[in-house]
């Protein structure tokens, strides 16, 4: 499965239950929007540094990085090259 579509699926299932906003994209701005509530965008940096393998810093938790899925997913590809 696409990064993309992993990221959407985990994002629209387990965060947004199935609730999706109108004009969700892979472009759509997580935070600006408040697409995700504190416990939902916590949810999402687990499953990410768990299922990716990737560890995390505090400097790695910025909108450049989590703002979208696509954001996300350029970000997940960097963290394993």
């Amino acid at each position: 499965m696409p990064l993309q579509d992993e990221l959407r699926e985990f994002i629209t299932v387990s965060s947004l239950r199935e609730k999706i906003p109108e004009g969700f994209s892979d472009d759509y701005d997580l935070i600006e929007k408040e697409a995700l509530d504190s416990l939902a965008f916590m949810d999402l940096i687990t499953h990410v540094g768990d299922h990716y393998h990737i560890e995390l810093g505090e400097e790695d938790i910025t909108p450049e990085n989590f703002g979208s899925i696509n954001l996300l997913a350029s970000f997940i590809k960097s963290k394993l090259a």
